[in-house]
Parts: structure tokens; C-alpha cells; sequence
């Protein structure tokens, strides 16, 4: 610690060894010599960033325009400095955007009806009287098909999150397509993919995970692929069949188990 004398009270005070510059016992004592500072204002003059025009300002507030009116000016006109004209993928009409930015849309409407080599889009079902988004084909038509089946009696899309890791151990979250709640009142995760898509690794992790999660919060999982959008029966056989999920030898139980922490 050290020893000082108070500019003010001249009484002796301690600080710490690194508070050095400590000039006041207090924040009484500090507050008095700031009433004992001179009030001396440093005036400058100073040329206006935008019009040019020099002005006078005080020194302490490092002012670089003239006025307010240069301050909007100045910063619409970097604006404009900075945007560049750029053509939506999606209407092919032309648009304003920084060139910093990665947008390559004019607007949200086209963002969403971007091309894909999927087929999106939305489609309407009179039996749970809603709007649901589907990615793929295979969605669309598995919608018209669960629209069809008496055995649903309540229908979501992607409000369950799971997560899950990735091969390089880095946490992640895996969207289920739609949540159900079938007749007998069992409550379903329900994903749809290609039957080539199954046995990838990202989806083998997803898949082990869902299952893991279905155990833990009592809900049956099932992977619904072209095999099983046939038909409505084929449907609803795998449903009140055994759940079609996708496993791996390489991912032990600990490890499903890991892959939600």
C-alpha cells in the first residue's frame, strides 16, 4: 500500500501500490477541487468535414462539422458511396445494397421463393385447418397424405429442436419435420428423407438423437421415406408398425446419450 496527503484535507490516505495518480482522500474531496478547476473553455477553429466552411468549436468535444444539417448530408451521402446496384436471383430485377453485404435478394418474398433443386412452398390441409411450409416434394406430398389419414389427430411442422453433435464434436440443432398425436393419443417426431439420404453420417447423428430424445420425453420417431409416401395406408402401417429409425453400430448408446449435453 501506499501513503498519501489529500490536495485538499491534506490528510494521509492508502491505496493500492498500482493507484499511483490517487490525488484525493475521498470523493468529497475530489468533488471540491473540480468547484476549484478553473471553467477556461479551449476554442478552436476547425474545417467542416462536408461543406469546407471553417468554424469555431471547443477543442474538448472534437467536433467535425459546422452543423447538424452537414452531419445528415455527410452520412447519406457515404451511404450512397457505399451501395451498389446488384440483380435478385430470384426476379432478376435490379436493387441497392452495400457492398459489404452478402444479400443477393431484393426482398423477403424473394428470399423465400428462391430456386432450389428442391421444391418448396405452401400448401393448405382442411382437416387441421392450417398453412404448413414443406422443403421437398416428398413433404408436400406426405402433408396431402397425413390431410387424408384419420389416424392423426393433431399436426405440427418444425417445433421440435433436438440437439445433436457433428462428426467434429461441435453442438448443433436438428429441426424435426412435424410433431403428430395419433388416435390412440401417442405422441410422434416425424421426419421425411430419401431413402438415400438415410445412412449419411449427419443424418445417421440426427436420427440417433431423436431417438434418444423420443425415449427420454415418451414419443415415438419414425423416418418416412418414397417407400412409405405410396400411399395413405403404407402410411399408416408404418405408423402403427415398428419405428422406422435409422441406427448405426458405430454409435453406442453413451454416445447418443453425449450427443444431447
Amino acid at each position: 500500500m501506499l501513503n498519501k496527503n489529500c490536495l485538499i484535507c491534506q490528510k494521509e490516505f492508502e491505496v493500492p501500490n498500482y493507484y499511483t495518480h490517487a490525488k484525493y482522500c475521498s470523493q468529497e474531496c475530489y468533488g471540491i477541487a473540480n468547484t476549484l478547476k478553473p471553467k477556461v473553455a479551449e476554442y478552436i477553429v476547425s474545417k467542416c468535414l462536408y461543406c469546407s466552411k471553417d468554424f469555431t468549436s471547443n477543442k474538448s468535444q472534437h467536433q467535425k462539422y459546422c452543423c447538424r444539417e452537414c452531419v445528415l448530408a455527410d452520412r447519406k451521402n457515404r451511404k450512397k458511396v457505399s451501395q451498389i446496384i446488384k440483380t435478385c436471383l430470384a426476379c432478376k430485377e435490379e436493387f441497392e445494397s452495400y457492398a459489404s453485404s452478402n444479400r443477393t435478394y431484393c426482398s423477403v418474398e424473394c428470399a423465400i421463393e428462391r430456386p432450389t433443386k428442391y421444391k418448396t412452398g405452401y400448401i393448405y390441409l382442411t382437416k387441421f385447418d392450417k398453412t404448413f411450409w414443406f422443403r421437398s416434394s416428398y413433404e408436400e406430398k406426405a402433408l396431402k397424405l397425413f390431410n387424408e389419414l384419420d389416424s392423426i389427430k393433431e399436426l405440427n411442422s418444425e417445433v421440435t429442436y433436438i440437439p445433436y453433435r457433428r462428426s467434429d464434436e461441435t453442438l448443433h440443432h436438428y429441426v424435426v419435420d412435424y410433431t403428430a398425436v395419433l388416435k390412440n393419443n401417442i405422441r410422434c417426431l416425424i421426419e421425411i428423407k430419401p431413402e438415400d439420404h438415410i445412412n449419411l453420417d449427419i443424418n445417421i447423428r440426427k436420427f440417433e438423437s431423436a431417438k434418444y430424445y423420443a425415449l427420454t420425453h415418451n414419443f415415438n420417431f419414425y423416418v418416412l421415406t418414397e417407400r412409405d409416401l405410396v400411399d395413405k395406408n403404407s402410411v399408416e402401417t408404418t405408423l402403427f408398425g415398428e419405428n422406422q429409425i435409422a441406427t448405426t453400430d458405430s454409435l453406442k448408446t453413451e454416445d447418443i446419450v453425449q450427443t444431447t449435453k
